[in-house]
């Protein structure tokens, strides 16, 4: 609209855009950068935005709201809270053993009273490479307090690594578990599953970036149970990282879908009214690359409170 016989038309083709508008009761957005164009649509009442990228944003998280009311719709209510109980942390070990048992895929792990037994895990687990962590539940940051070894590659190192853990944690008064052997598992990503069951709002789960930074540079989406594979994936889909997960710069696509099920087997045990899980944080979490067959998404590290007594 240029020339001021274009101009003239402008209130008559907003108000006949309001009438579209409300006549049907649809939504209606206007882009427009000329400021007499947007103030005539506007005096009819309509959304007016400067440029087209800000207009289809809208429309689209307008959208998206709709299909979430939409799904809710299908939901079944939610069960009345009860008061979250005093809790306990479990150490490592335990921590994976209920994960497991909850059908989440987990590193495979064994606890070890001494360095003897962490000799024969290594063993037992292939004699390929493992990782040594100090086992307590009085810390759950380990690498912190230097209580991970990675790359053990022998049965000496893996002997070595256990009598240095199991000194550590006498020298930091932690109450030592043992020494956990767990294979070195290598992955294309890291990635984080987490949940927590709140007095009020009830259980929530987690997706997202794990590794390190998680605090420093938090990058989650928010899954209220119960909620289907297909709801996981979105999530996962609006994270920041999710381009790389498609496979970039030569990268295989990662095992979303093993990350999915696994929110969905979270998310489905918080709703069991038997359930003691209070808190899950499941980091990290490893990606393999996709494949046809089998998973190869793993939970490497985990920290859960249970309900104590």
């Amino acid at each position: 609209l240029g020339s001021s016989d274009q101009l003239e038309h402008v209130p008559r083709f907003a108000a006949d855009a309001r009438e579209y508008a409300h006549a049907g009761r649809r939504p209606f957005l206007v882009s427009t950068p000329q400021p007499d164009v947007a103030k005539e649509f506007r005096r009819q009442g309509l959304l007016v935005f400067d440029e087209e990228a800000s207009a289809l944003a809208a429309m689209a998280q307008y959208l998206r709201h709709h299909e979430l009311i939409a799904a809710a719709r299908d939901r079944l209510p939610m069960r009345s809270q009860r008061p979250v109980p005093p809790t306990r942390t479990l150490n490592e070990s335990d921590s994976l053993d209920v994960l497991a048992e909850l059908g989440l895929p987990t590193v495979p792990h064994v606890l070890c009273p001494d360095p003897a037994a962490a000799v024969k895990a290594f063993h037992e687990l292939g004699a390929g490479p493992v990782v040594a962590k100090g086992c307590t539940a009085e810390a759950t940051h380990k690498s912190e307090l230097a209580l991970v070894r990675l790359g053990l590659k022998t049965a000496d190192e893996v002997a070595r690594a256990a009598e240095e853990l199991f000194a550590r944690m006498r020298a930091a008064n932690l109450a030592a578990d043992g020494v956990l052997v767990c294979p070195m598992v290598a992955g294309l990503h890291e990635v984080l599953l987490g949940a927590h069951t709140d007095g009020v709002f009830g259980p929530v789960v987690l997706v997202g970036a794990g590794g390190k930074y998680v605090e420093a540079m938090p990058d989650v989406q928010v899954l209220l149970p119960p909620f289907s594979l297909a709801e996981a994936r979105q999530a996962i889909s609006a994270v920041a990282m999710a381009p790389i997960l498609a496979g970039v710069r030569g990268e295989p696509p990662a095992d979303v879908s093993g990350w999915a099920r696994a929110a969905v087997a979270l998310g489905d045990a918080l709703l069991d009214p038997d359930c003691e899980l209070v808190s899950v944080d499941a980091n990290p979490v490893m990606l393999g690359a996709a494949t046809d067959t089998a998973s190869t998404t793993a939970i490497v590290d985990a920290v859960v409170l249970a309900a104590a007594g």
